[in-house]
């Protein structure tokens, strides 16, 4: 999901005031320079942005520029949450916080435990941000900025879309759409996270809608990079619709903007859209070029949970293709790449995906002890969702819990009855091995 403009506000913020608190004779490389540097840097390489940024720390420490600590904290702590890198992020998010305070900033402390709750739903750990998000709506430092008070329910809506619970999320969503229609900015990302939210419903009719609402919007405002945003939406839906056409006329438009416009992230993020519309066409050795594309650009972006997603995409493309051995080295990459920052997402993919191929090449064993692991994960990804929603049911209603129990009952009797197939496979594997035995030992007497 969309979070709202946070990234261009900030950077707003930074160019207006920091200034004020810069020293009147800067060093030739002033922190305020390459904070700008390291946003620049965001674009390209966010490696690069990360060095940029912690030179910037070390003038704003011999300088004493207590602001410039807080703000390129904050700045790198942004960049560690888009590189997955959560445990770092939150390191200088509390740095960030520290320095706030010195300069009495409250308002800048909200927006630093805003991202903390960003980094906690990231990773799944909605419990957290949920606590997070509640306490910062009951500061009454709150009362001076509207703006983060909608921020926090969209990461609530965020919430509710990520445990599947889309009418929360959609009513979340809605809720905030209401309040920005005079902002064109957020209402088009607000637009984006209605839509898919509907789409979730199955609402796919009424996703499009909403979600052409927002392309007016960026048409009209000269938003490129939105509508790109709302055009791979669209074509999400239409292939949900099974209008494959008319997804891949979509997602091709958000392709040139996105190629036009150098932005490398969400090129990534299109090319795989438009590998999953092919694989639904069944054209799998074009959509694996789009998901190697988007490797290509994953890697050289230093992005490892969406690295590791994009090699599960790869393996999954080729077990569609019976090339169950070329799957199982990418999936036993992505698992690799993932278990080293805890993506849960992209370790339940490959686990998933290793279980299936085994079981296509017949070999019972690794495939039970894949499964065995990935239904693991995915129950701990289910309690971390209950976990979320238990301290919150005047967020949760009673229906919403009921689907989501009924869906992870249905998931259990899925992977029980693939335990048992596993079993009996084992057990003939076994019997067949003792038959040849008694054979061959008959055989020599």
């Amino acid at each position: 999901m969309y979070p709202l403009y946070r990234k261009t506000i900030l950077f707003l913020l930074i160019l207006s005031i920091s200034g004020v608190f810069l020293h009147a004779q800067s060093p030739p490389m002033s922190a305020e320079k390459l904070n700008d540097s390291m946003l620049n840097a965001w674009k390209t390489n966010l490696n690069n942005a990360v060095e940029i940024g912690k030179k910037g720390l070390e003038i704003a420490h011999e300088t004493n520029d207590t602001f410039m600590l807080a703000t390129i904290s904050n700045n790198l702590a942004q960049t560690f949450l888009s590189m997955g890198k959560y445990d770092s992020a939150r390191i200088y998010i509390h740095d960030a916080m520290q320095w706030y305070r010195l300069c009495e900033k409250e308002i800048e402390v909200l927006w630093c435990r805003y991202y903390l709750g960003m980094s906690y739903s990231d990773e799944g750990l909605n419990d957290l941000a949920f606590n997070e998000y509640q306490e910062i709506l009951q500061s009454p430092y709150l009362n001076d900025d509207n703006d983060l008070r909608l921020f926090i329910l969209n990461e609530l809506g965020n919430i509710y879309y990520a445990q599947s619970l889309y009418n929360k999320a959609a009513e979340a969503f809605s809720q905030v759409r209401l309040s920005v229609t005079n902002d064109t900015i957020n209402f088009i990302a607000l637009s984006i996270n209605l839509g898919d939210a509907l789409s979730g419903m199955k609402m796919y009719d009424s996703a499009i809608v909403v979600l052409q609402e927002g392309l007016e919007y960026a048409e009209k405002s000269n938003r490129i990079l939105r509508k790109a945003e709302l055009l791979t939406s669209i074509s999400r839906a239409w292939k949900d619709l099974e209008r494959f056409n008319d997804a891949i006329v979509s997602i091709d438009k958000a392709i040139l903007i996105y190629e036009e416009a150098e932005d490398y992230l969400g090129l990534s993020n299109s090319y795989k859209v438009k590998g999953g519309i092919l694989v639904e066409k069944g054209a799998y050795n074009l959509a694996n070029d789009y998901y190697f594309r988007s490797l290509k650009i994953d890697e050289s972006l230093n992005i490892p949970h969406n690295t590791a997603e994009t090699y599960c995409l790869i393996g999954e493309c080729l077990q569609y293709k019976q090339e169950h051995e070329a799957a199982l080295a990418y999936f036993g990459q992505a698992y690799e790449i993932a278990a080293k920052i805890g993506a849960g997402r992209a370790i339940e993919m490959a686990l998933k995906g290793n279980a299936l191929s085994y079981m296509a090449l017949n070999d019972a064993e690794k495939a039970a002890a894949f499964m065995e692991r990935y239904i693991t994960v995915h129950d701990s990804i289910l309690r971390i969702d209950v976990v979320g929603s238990a301290g919150q049911e005047n967020r949760l209603s009673p229906p919403q819990k009921t689907k989501n129990s009924l869906k992870q009952l249905i998931t259990l009797l899925s992977a029980s009855l693939l335990i048992c197939w596993v079993i009996l496979l084992l057990y003939r594997n076994r019997t067949l091995k003792t038959a040849i035995k008694k054979s061959t030992d008959e055989k020599n007497l």
